[in-house]
Protein backbone atom coordinates (compact mmCIF):
# COMPACT_ATOMS: atom_id res chain seq x y z
CA UNK A 1 0.00 0.00 0.00
CA UNK A 2 1.16 3.42 -1.15
CA UNK A 3 0.74 6.27 1.24
CA UNK A 4 1.08 9.87 -0.47
CA UNK A 5 1.60 12.60 1.81
CA UNK A 6 1.46 16.12 0.79
CA UNK A 7 4.94 17.71 0.85
CA UNK A 8 3.59 21.44 0.53
CA UNK A 9 0.84 21.09 3.31
CA UNK A 10 3.92 19.67 5.35
CA UNK A 11 5.93 22.74 4.23
CA UNK A 12 3.23 25.27 4.87
CA UNK A 13 2.57 23.51 8.79
CA UNK A 14 6.37 24.10 9.71
CA UNK A 15 6.32 27.62 8.12
CA UNK A 16 3.11 28.34 10.39
CA UNK A 17 4.80 26.86 13.66
CA UNK A 18 8.08 28.64 13.06
CA UNK A 19 5.85 32.02 13.12
CA UNK A 20 4.11 31.47 15.72
CA UNK A 21 6.75 30.72 17.30
CA UNK A 22 8.07 34.20 16.54
CA UNK A 23 5.22 35.64 18.13
CA UNK A 24 5.49 34.16 21.56
CA UNK A 25 9.09 34.91 21.46
CA UNK A 26 7.76 38.79 20.64
CA UNK A 27 4.99 38.30 23.43
CA UNK A 28 7.11 37.22 26.36
CA UNK A 29 9.10 40.24 25.27
CA UNK A 30 6.11 42.85 25.04
CA UNK A 31 5.24 41.26 28.56
CA UNK A 32 8.58 41.92 29.89
CA UNK A 33 8.09 45.75 28.44
CA UNK A 34 4.91 46.33 30.33
CA UNK A 35 6.25 44.58 33.86
CA UNK A 36 9.33 46.40 33.47
CA UNK A 37 8.85 49.72 31.19
CA UNK A 38 11.84 48.37 29.32
CA UNK A 39 12.00 47.21 25.30
CA UNK A 40 14.22 44.47 24.18
CA UNK A 41 16.61 45.63 22.10
CA UNK A 42 16.53 44.61 18.71
CA UNK A 43 12.33 44.64 19.81
CA UNK A 44 10.88 46.96 16.18
CA UNK A 45 12.75 45.21 14.23
CA UNK A 46 11.67 41.90 15.05
CA UNK A 47 8.09 42.79 15.25
CA UNK A 48 8.10 44.24 11.73
CA UNK A 49 9.34 40.51 10.62
CA UNK A 50 6.45 39.01 12.27
CA UNK A 51 4.09 41.41 10.13
CA UNK A 52 6.16 40.40 6.67
CA UNK A 53 5.64 36.74 8.00
CA UNK A 54 2.18 37.33 8.40
CA UNK A 55 2.18 38.38 5.06
CA UNK A 56 3.82 35.73 3.58
CA UNK A 57 1.06 33.44 5.14
CA UNK A 58 -1.81 35.21 3.34
CA UNK A 59 -0.13 34.59 0.16
CA UNK A 60 0.35 31.23 1.22
CA UNK A 61 -3.41 31.00 1.47
CA UNK A 62 -4.36 32.20 -1.64
CA UNK A 63 -4.98 35.44 -0.18
CA UNK A 64 -2.43 38.00 -2.04
CA UNK A 65 -4.69 40.96 -2.36
CA UNK A 66 -4.45 41.50 1.72
CA UNK A 67 -0.83 40.81 1.39
CA UNK A 68 -0.22 43.18 -1.33
CA UNK A 69 -2.81 45.81 0.39
CA UNK A 70 -0.52 45.61 3.14
CA UNK A 71 2.97 45.74 1.60
CA UNK A 72 1.83 49.48 0.23
CA UNK A 73 0.98 50.68 3.79
CA UNK A 74 3.53 51.59 5.92
CA UNK A 75 3.47 49.71 9.65
CA UNK A 76 4.12 51.50 12.45
CA UNK A 77 3.76 50.31 16.08
CA UNK A 78 1.99 52.13 18.62
CA UNK A 79 1.20 51.29 22.18
CA UNK A 80 -1.34 54.07 22.96
CA UNK A 81 -4.05 52.86 20.42
CA UNK A 82 -6.54 51.46 22.06
CA UNK A 83 -7.29 48.27 19.75
CA UNK A 84 -4.94 46.10 18.45
CA UNK A 85 -4.87 47.78 15.05
CA UNK A 86 -5.77 50.92 13.28
CA UNK A 87 -4.93 53.03 10.21
CA UNK A 88 -4.71 56.53 8.96
CA UNK A 89 -5.29 58.19 5.57
CA UNK A 90 -2.51 61.23 4.80
CA UNK A 91 -0.99 62.54 2.31
CA UNK A 92 2.00 61.28 2.89
CA UNK A 93 0.45 57.67 2.26
CA UNK A 94 -1.78 54.80 4.54
CA UNK A 95 -0.36 54.11 7.66
CA UNK A 96 -1.34 51.00 9.28
CA UNK A 97 -0.73 51.00 13.28
CA UNK A 98 -0.58 47.67 15.84
CA UNK A 99 -0.34 47.39 19.18
CA UNK A 100 2.10 44.83 19.93
CA UNK A 101 1.07 44.41 23.47
CA UNK A 102 -2.89 43.49 22.45
CA UNK A 103 -1.97 42.26 18.62
CA UNK A 104 1.02 39.50 19.93
CA UNK A 105 -1.49 37.92 22.05
CA UNK A 106 -3.75 36.83 18.98
CA UNK A 107 -3.68 33.33 17.12
CA UNK A 108 -2.14 34.15 13.95
CA UNK A 109 -5.55 33.11 11.83
CA UNK A 110 -7.03 36.01 14.36
CA UNK A 111 -3.79 38.64 13.45
CA UNK A 112 -4.73 38.61 9.75
CA UNK A 113 -8.37 38.75 10.46
CA UNK A 114 -7.62 42.13 11.63
CA UNK A 115 -5.91 43.18 9.19
CA UNK A 116 -8.46 42.72 6.86
CA UNK A 117 -10.61 44.77 9.17
CA UNK A 118 -8.86 47.50 8.81
CA UNK A 119 -8.20 47.16 4.94
CA UNK A 120 -12.37 46.81 4.55
CA UNK A 121 -12.79 50.32 6.51
CA UNK A 122 -9.80 52.10 4.01
CA UNK A 123 -12.08 50.53 1.26
CA UNK A 124 -15.89 51.33 2.69
CA UNK A 125 -14.73 54.81 3.17
CA UNK A 126 -15.23 54.59 6.83
CA UNK A 127 -12.75 57.31 7.83
CA UNK A 128 -14.48 60.05 5.92
CA UNK A 129 -18.40 58.43 6.66
CA UNK A 130 -17.21 58.73 10.79
CA UNK A 131 -16.63 61.86 10.34
CA UNK A 132 -20.09 62.31 9.07
CA UNK A 133 -21.91 60.57 11.64
CA UNK A 134 -20.06 62.18 14.47
CA UNK A 135 -22.62 65.01 13.65
CA UNK A 136 -25.37 62.87 14.89
CA UNK A 137 -24.37 59.81 17.05
CA UNK A 138 -22.75 58.83 19.66
CA UNK A 139 -19.00 57.53 19.62
CA UNK A 140 -20.10 53.96 21.30
CA UNK A 141 -22.47 53.90 18.71
CA UNK A 142 -20.71 54.98 15.49
CA UNK A 143 -18.09 52.84 16.26
CA UNK A 144 -19.69 49.50 16.79
CA UNK A 145 -21.78 49.96 13.52
CA UNK A 146 -18.25 50.67 11.76
CA UNK A 147 -16.78 47.33 13.61
CA UNK A 148 -20.08 45.36 12.68
CA UNK A 149 -19.99 46.85 9.03
CA UNK A 150 -17.01 45.14 8.20
CA UNK A 151 -16.62 42.09 10.54
CA UNK A 152 -19.52 40.40 8.89
CA UNK A 153 -17.21 39.47 6.12
CA UNK A 154 -14.53 38.31 7.89
CA UNK A 155 -13.71 34.88 9.10
CA UNK A 156 -11.75 33.57 12.63
CA UNK A 157 -12.14 36.94 13.89
CA UNK A 158 -10.87 36.89 17.47
CA UNK A 159 -13.12 36.89 20.45
CA UNK A 160 -13.62 40.49 21.68
CA UNK A 161 -14.25 41.60 18.43
CA UNK A 162 -17.97 42.94 18.02
CA UNK A 163 -20.62 41.39 15.20
CA UNK A 164 -24.00 42.16 14.46
CA UNK A 165 -25.19 38.99 16.73
CA UNK A 166 -23.28 40.27 19.37
CA UNK A 167 -24.95 43.63 19.30
CA UNK A 168 -28.59 42.67 18.62
CA UNK A 169 -28.10 39.97 21.77
CA UNK A 170 -26.75 42.76 23.84
CA UNK A 171 -29.46 45.48 22.65
CA UNK A 172 -31.98 43.90 21.92
CA UNK A 173 -31.86 44.32 18.09
CA UNK A 174 -32.84 43.48 14.84
CA UNK A 175 -29.81 44.40 13.06
CA UNK A 176 -29.60 42.65 9.45
CA UNK A 177 -26.68 41.71 7.40
CA UNK A 178 -25.57 44.26 3.99
CA UNK A 179 -27.35 47.33 5.89
CA UNK A 180 -25.46 50.30 5.58
CA UNK A 181 -23.22 51.97 8.03
CA UNK A 182 -25.27 54.46 8.69
CA UNK A 183 -28.58 52.46 8.91
CA UNK A 184 -26.38 50.57 11.72
CA UNK A 185 -24.70 53.87 13.03
CA UNK A 186 -28.35 54.86 14.22
CA UNK A 187 -30.35 51.95 15.17
CA UNK A 188 -27.32 51.30 17.85
CA UNK A 189 -27.71 54.70 18.70
CA UNK A 190 -31.82 54.61 19.62
CA UNK A 191 -30.63 51.23 21.32
CA UNK A 192 -27.74 53.16 23.24
CA UNK A 193 -29.88 55.83 24.47
CA UNK A 194 -32.97 53.31 25.56
CA UNK A 195 -30.27 50.91 27.64
CA UNK A 196 -28.05 52.74 29.31
CA UNK A 197 -27.49 49.71 31.77
CA UNK A 198 -26.07 47.56 29.18
CA UNK A 199 -24.01 50.40 27.92
CA UNK A 200 -22.84 50.24 31.58
CA UNK A 201 -22.18 46.73 31.50
CA UNK A 202 -20.71 46.56 28.18
CA UNK A 203 -17.78 48.61 29.27
CA UNK A 204 -16.91 46.87 32.21
CA UNK A 205 -17.07 43.47 30.43
CA UNK A 206 -15.21 44.59 27.57
CA UNK A 207 -11.60 44.51 26.80
CA UNK A 208 -11.26 47.74 24.91
CA UNK A 209 -13.20 50.84 25.57
CA UNK A 210 -15.41 50.93 22.33
CA UNK A 211 -15.96 54.80 22.60
CA UNK A 212 -11.71 55.48 21.95
CA UNK A 213 -10.97 52.35 19.57
CA UNK A 214 -11.27 54.54 16.36
CA UNK A 215 -9.62 57.74 18.14
CA UNK A 216 -6.67 57.86 15.77
CA UNK A 217 -8.90 58.53 12.46
CA UNK A 218 -8.80 61.89 13.53
CA UNK A 219 -5.63 62.27 12.25
CA UNK A 220 -6.75 61.08 8.66
CA UNK A 221 -7.67 63.48 5.83
CA UNK A 222 -10.77 62.89 4.02
CA UNK A 223 -11.53 59.90 1.39
CA UNK A 224 -13.05 62.76 -0.80
CA UNK A 225 -9.77 64.71 -0.92
CA UNK A 226 -7.60 63.72 -4.43
CA UNK A 227 -4.83 62.67 -3.31
CA UNK A 228 -6.14 60.39 -0.63
CA UNK A 229 -8.77 59.03 -3.31
CA UNK A 230 -6.23 58.55 -5.92
CA UNK A 231 -3.91 56.85 -3.19
CA UNK A 232 -6.51 54.42 -2.20
CA UNK A 233 -7.14 53.59 -6.11
CA UNK A 234 -3.87 53.06 -7.11
CA UNK A 235 -3.81 50.87 -4.00
CA UNK A 236 -6.79 49.09 -5.02
CA UNK A 237 -6.32 47.98 -8.19
CA UNK A 238 -2.75 47.07 -7.86
CA UNK A 239 -3.80 44.42 -4.78
CA UNK A 240 -6.15 43.19 -7.46
CA UNK A 241 -3.39 41.73 -10.06
CA UNK A 242 -3.47 38.85 -8.40
CA UNK A 243 -7.28 38.09 -8.29
CA UNK A 244 -10.03 39.66 -6.17
CA UNK A 245 -11.16 37.19 -2.58
CA UNK A 246 -14.46 36.45 -2.34
CA UNK A 247 -15.33 38.53 0.71
CA UNK A 248 -14.94 41.58 -1.47
CA UNK A 249 -17.06 40.48 -4.32
CA UNK A 250 -19.71 39.62 -1.63
CA UNK A 251 -19.07 43.18 -0.50
CA UNK A 252 -19.40 44.77 -3.82
CA UNK A 253 -23.01 42.45 -4.76
CA UNK A 254 -25.31 45.02 -3.12
CA UNK A 255 -23.30 47.66 -5.72
CA UNK A 256 -24.25 45.59 -9.10
CA UNK A 257 -27.92 46.08 -8.91
CA UNK A 258 -29.29 48.21 -11.83
CA UNK A 259 -31.99 50.26 -10.58
CA UNK A 260 -33.68 52.95 -12.76
CA UNK A 261 -32.33 56.13 -12.37
CA UNK A 262 -34.34 58.46 -9.56
CA UNK A 263 -34.15 61.34 -11.90
CA UNK A 264 -36.28 59.29 -14.40
CA UNK A 265 -39.37 58.68 -11.23
CA UNK A 266 -39.07 62.95 -10.60
CA UNK A 267 -39.67 63.33 -14.07
CA UNK A 268 -42.46 61.24 -14.24
CA UNK A 269 -44.26 62.60 -10.75
CA UNK A 270 -43.67 65.82 -12.74
CA UNK A 271 -45.39 65.23 -15.73
CA UNK A 272 -48.75 64.28 -13.97
CA UNK A 273 -50.12 67.54 -12.58
CA UNK A 274 -52.59 70.07 -14.69
CA UNK A 275 -50.70 73.62 -14.85
CA UNK A 276 -53.72 75.81 -16.27
CA UNK A 277 -54.22 75.56 -19.88
CA UNK A 278 -51.79 75.82 -23.32
CA UNK A 279 -53.06 76.74 -26.89
CA UNK A 280 -52.95 73.94 -29.54
CA UNK A 281 -53.88 73.55 -33.23
CA UNK A 282 -54.64 69.97 -32.66
CA UNK A 283 -58.51 71.16 -30.84
CA UNK A 284 -61.20 73.70 -32.48
CA UNK A 285 -61.36 76.47 -29.79
CA UNK A 286 -64.76 74.89 -27.64
CA UNK A 287 -66.65 78.42 -27.73
CA UNK A 288 -66.34 79.14 -31.58
CA UNK A 289 -66.02 75.45 -33.22
CA UNK A 290 -67.02 77.16 -36.74
CA UNK A 291 -63.77 79.89 -36.58
CA UNK A 292 -60.77 77.61 -37.80
CA UNK A 293 -58.23 80.34 -37.08
CA UNK A 294 -58.91 80.50 -33.86
CA UNK A 295 -56.82 77.92 -31.94
CA UNK A 296 -57.92 75.48 -28.79
CA UNK A 297 -57.09 74.56 -25.39
CA UNK A 298 -55.17 71.47 -23.84
CA UNK A 299 -54.34 70.87 -20.37
CA UNK A 300 -50.98 72.66 -19.37
CA UNK A 301 -48.72 70.97 -16.51
CA UNK A 302 -47.37 73.11 -13.44
CA UNK A 303 -47.34 72.37 -10.08
CA UNK A 304 -45.38 74.58 -7.09
CA UNK A 305 -42.28 72.00 -6.68
CA UNK A 306 -41.37 72.20 -2.79
CA UNK A 307 -37.28 70.78 -2.45
CA UNK A 308 -37.07 70.02 1.17
CA UNK A 309 -33.21 69.14 2.05
CA UNK A 310 -32.17 67.37 5.20
CA UNK A 311 -29.55 69.25 6.01
CA UNK A 312 -28.42 67.74 9.46
CA UNK A 313 -25.15 66.84 7.83
CA UNK A 314 -25.41 63.75 7.36
CA UNK A 315 -25.74 64.32 3.49
CA UNK A 316 -22.66 66.43 1.61
CA UNK A 317 -22.82 69.37 0.33
CA UNK A 318 -21.59 67.60 -2.97
CA UNK A 319 -24.37 65.47 -2.86
CA UNK A 320 -26.87 68.58 -2.03
CA UNK A 321 -25.04 70.02 -5.57
CA UNK A 322 -25.73 66.74 -7.46
CA UNK A 323 -29.38 66.58 -6.64
CA UNK A 324 -30.05 70.62 -6.94
CA UNK A 325 -28.58 70.69 -10.26
CA UNK A 326 -30.82 67.51 -11.64
CA UNK A 327 -33.51 68.49 -10.41
CA UNK A 328 -33.04 72.14 -12.25
CA UNK A 329 -32.00 70.55 -15.18
CA UNK A 330 -35.63 68.32 -15.61
CA UNK A 331 -37.24 71.91 -14.54
CA UNK A 332 -35.99 73.72 -17.77
CA UNK A 333 -38.94 71.25 -19.47
CA UNK A 334 -42.01 71.97 -16.82
CA UNK A 335 -40.80 75.74 -15.62
CA UNK A 336 -42.14 74.76 -12.11
CA UNK A 337 -41.70 77.31 -9.22
CA UNK A 338 -39.29 76.03 -7.06
CA UNK A 339 -39.23 76.32 -3.47
CA UNK A 340 -36.16 75.01 -1.13
CA UNK A 341 -37.17 74.42 2.41
CA UNK A 342 -33.47 73.32 4.37
CA UNK A 343 -34.48 71.58 7.78
CA UNK A 344 -33.08 69.33 10.44
CA UNK A 345 -34.88 69.03 14.01
CA UNK A 346 -36.53 72.42 12.73
CA UNK A 347 -37.10 74.30 9.68
CA UNK A 348 -34.03 76.19 9.18
CA UNK A 349 -34.92 78.15 5.68
CA UNK A 350 -37.35 78.78 3.26
CA UNK A 351 -36.85 80.64 -0.10
CA UNK A 352 -37.32 80.40 -3.50
CA UNK A 353 -34.88 79.65 -6.49
CA UNK A 354 -35.15 79.85 -10.14
CA UNK A 355 -31.55 78.50 -11.20
CA UNK A 356 -27.97 77.36 -9.73
CA UNK A 357 -27.53 81.07 -8.83
CA UNK A 358 -30.11 81.26 -6.52
CA UNK A 359 -28.94 78.65 -4.29
CA UNK A 360 -27.73 80.31 -1.39
CA UNK A 361 -24.49 78.87 0.93
CA UNK A 362 -25.27 75.98 3.54
CA UNK A 363 -25.85 77.40 7.07
CA UNK A 364 -23.95 75.57 10.22
CA UNK A 365 -25.05 71.61 9.97
CA UNK A 366 -25.82 70.32 12.97
CA UNK A 367 -28.28 68.13 15.43
CA UNK A 368 -30.94 65.47 14.01
CA UNK A 369 -33.64 65.11 11.67
CA UNK A 370 -37.30 66.00 12.94
CA UNK A 371 -39.86 64.76 9.68
CA UNK A 372 -42.85 65.69 11.69
CA UNK A 373 -41.85 69.47 12.50
CA UNK A 374 -41.27 69.48 8.49
CA UNK A 375 -44.67 68.60 7.67
CA UNK A 376 -45.92 71.04 10.46
CA UNK A 377 -44.54 73.86 9.09
CA UNK A 378 -46.05 72.89 5.77
CA UNK A 379 -49.06 71.84 6.57
CA UNK A 380 -48.96 75.63 8.64
CA UNK A 381 -48.75 77.10 5.73
CA UNK A 382 -51.60 75.74 4.20
CA UNK A 383 -49.70 74.23 1.41
CA UNK A 384 -51.67 72.65 -1.52
CA UNK A 385 -51.24 71.58 -5.08
CA UNK A 386 -47.41 70.85 -4.47
CA UNK A 387 -45.03 68.04 -5.15
CA UNK A 388 -42.78 67.96 -2.03
CA UNK A 389 -40.03 66.53 -2.36
CA UNK A 390 -38.10 65.24 0.72
CA UNK A 391 -33.96 64.17 0.17
CA UNK A 392 -32.91 62.99 2.87
CA UNK A 393 -30.53 59.99 4.48
CA UNK A 394 -33.80 58.67 5.87
CA UNK A 395 -32.64 58.29 9.88
CA UNK A 396 -35.45 60.49 11.62
CA UNK A 397 -38.26 59.27 14.06
CA UNK A 398 -40.34 56.05 13.25
CA UNK A 399 -43.62 57.79 13.68
CA UNK A 400 -45.16 61.29 12.26
CA UNK A 401 -47.10 63.39 14.61
CA UNK A 402 -48.13 66.06 11.98
CA UNK A 403 -49.33 64.27 8.99
CA UNK A 404 -48.67 65.52 5.49
CA UNK A 405 -51.76 66.93 4.09
CA UNK A 406 -52.98 68.64 0.14
CA UNK A 407 -49.85 67.80 -1.18
CA UNK A 408 -48.10 64.34 -2.79
CA UNK A 409 -45.08 63.61 -1.43
CA UNK A 410 -42.20 61.88 -2.82
CA UNK A 411 -39.08 60.87 -0.70
CA UNK A 412 -35.40 60.54 -2.53
CA UNK A 413 -33.90 58.95 0.45
CA UNK A 414 -29.92 59.15 0.52
CA UNK A 415 -29.07 55.40 2.03
CA UNK A 416 -30.79 51.92 1.69
CA UNK A 417 -34.08 52.59 4.40
CA UNK A 418 -36.13 55.11 6.16
CA UNK A 419 -36.82 55.32 10.12
CA UNK A 420 -40.42 56.07 9.63
CA UNK A 421 -42.88 52.49 10.47
CA UNK A 422 -45.82 53.81 8.43
CA UNK A 423 -44.77 55.20 5.43
CA UNK A 424 -46.93 58.55 3.73
CA UNK A 425 -46.47 59.29 -0.07
CA UNK A 426 -43.54 57.20 -2.14
CA UNK A 427 -40.09 56.68 -1.62
CA UNK A 428 -36.82 56.21 -3.74
CA UNK A 429 -33.51 55.14 -2.41
CA UNK A 430 -30.87 56.58 -4.58
CA UNK A 431 -28.23 54.62 -3.08
CA UNK A 432 -29.26 51.64 -5.40
CA UNK A 433 -28.70 53.81 -8.55
CA UNK A 434 -25.18 53.45 -10.30
CA UNK A 435 -25.54 56.57 -12.02
CA UNK A 436 -25.78 58.73 -8.80
CA UNK A 437 -23.79 56.67 -6.99
CA UNK A 438 -20.36 57.40 -9.13
CA UNK A 439 -21.82 61.33 -9.20
CA UNK A 440 -21.77 61.50 -5.22
CA UNK A 441 -18.25 60.83 -5.35
CA UNK A 442 -18.26 57.36 -3.61
CA UNK A 443 -15.27 56.39 -5.97
CA UNK A 444 -13.52 53.45 -4.04
CA UNK A 445 -16.58 51.48 -4.24
CA UNK A 446 -17.41 52.47 -8.17
CA UNK A 447 -13.77 52.14 -8.83
CA UNK A 448 -13.69 49.06 -7.28
CA UNK A 449 -16.42 47.23 -9.24
CA UNK A 450 -14.59 48.70 -12.43
CA UNK A 451 -11.38 46.99 -11.41
CA UNK A 452 -13.17 44.01 -10.29
CA UNK A 453 -14.73 43.88 -13.55
CA UNK A 454 -11.20 44.15 -16.13
CA UNK A 455 -9.92 42.04 -14.12
CA UNK A 456 -12.80 39.15 -14.60
CA UNK A 457 -11.90 40.22 -18.34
Amino acid sequence: MIVMIDLSFNKRFKESDLVNKKRKELLKAVIDYSETGVLKKGFSQAFYTYINDLSFTMIESGEDYYALFLADTKVEINFNIEFPTASVLKDSGITMYFNPISYLFLEISEAIALIKHEIYHIMLKHHSREKTLKTKHSLLSINLALDISVNQYIKNLPSFSEKISTVNRRFDLDLMINESLESYAYKIDEAVKKYPKKVAELEESGEFNYKEVHNIWSESKSTKDDEIKEQINKLMKHSMKNGVPSEVKKILKEYRKPSIPWSVYLKNYMERYPRGWKKTTTRLDRRQPGRLDLRGKLRDHSINLILVLDVSASISKSEFDIFLKEVLSINRFFKHKINIIEADDHVKRDYFIRSLEDIKPMLERRGGTNFSRTFKYLNEKKVKDSLVVYFTDGMGEEKLKHIPSSYDLLWIVNGKEISLKKLYGNVIFIKDSLDFKKDQGDEEIYNLREMVSEWAR
